[in-house]
């Protein structure tokens, strides 16, 4: 009874082990057949280094205008206005911000979720596998890679911001703030 228990215990394990593995990890070396792209130049396999920047914070707000060094983006809330007297109730008014955000030559743009892929007739396909991996390049970094074309007017974003560890603490400004990622996020729903 003893040795089932130990048994099936291990079989767990083991299982669970692989489970976890990558799944490209046992495919086959199919990168040596001539008809095989090479992999994009602007989508690093290696995830940046931000261990000299510490998180500040994340912005969501609508992309107003974006270059390879700035990023403005739209910040939009609703604040209650008071009533006229007591009796009156309190209003929505809506307020917006611009706020400029400046980019570390290790920024990413991602998104967070797959645009849809076309193929040359323009009928809508599915992604292979291997296509899906790719854009999750590199690895430990959240969602999937985007470029800064995709970074047009009006699409909105979640924007990580991180600052230098050697600014002190008492001495940190809002220009201070760099950008991490800035993940599109998807449509809004109809």
């Amino acid at each position: 009874m003893n040795q089932r228990i130990v048994r099936f215990c291990f079989t767990c394990a083991l299982g669970l082990g692989l489970a976890t593995l990558p799944v490209g990890m046992f495919a086959a070396d199919d990168t040596k057949t001539p008809d095989t792209k090479a992999p994009e130049k602007d989508i690093p396999t290696k995830a940046p280094d931000f261990s000299k920047y510490t998180f500040v914070k994340d912005v969501t707000g609508e992309v107003v205008k974006a270059d390879d060094k700035k990023l403005t983006v739209k910040v939009s809330w609703t604040m209650l206005k008071p009533g006229a007297n007591a009796k009156a109730p309190p209003t929505a008014v809506p307020m917006s911000k611009e706020y400029d955000f400046t980019f570390l030559p290790e920024s990413l743009v991602r998104t967070e979720f797959l645009p849809p892929k076309f193929d040359d007739k323009g009928k809508k396909v599915a992604y292979t596998q291997k296509e899906k991996d790719a854009l999750k390049l590199p690895m430990k970094v959240p969602y999937y890679a985007a470029s800064m074309s995709d970074l047009t007017k009006g699409t909105l974003v979640n924007v990580t911001l991180v600052r230098d560890k050697s600014i002190p603490a008492s001495k940190v400004t809002d220009d201070d703030s760099r950008i991490k990622y800035v993940v599109i996020q998807p449509p809004p729903a109809k």
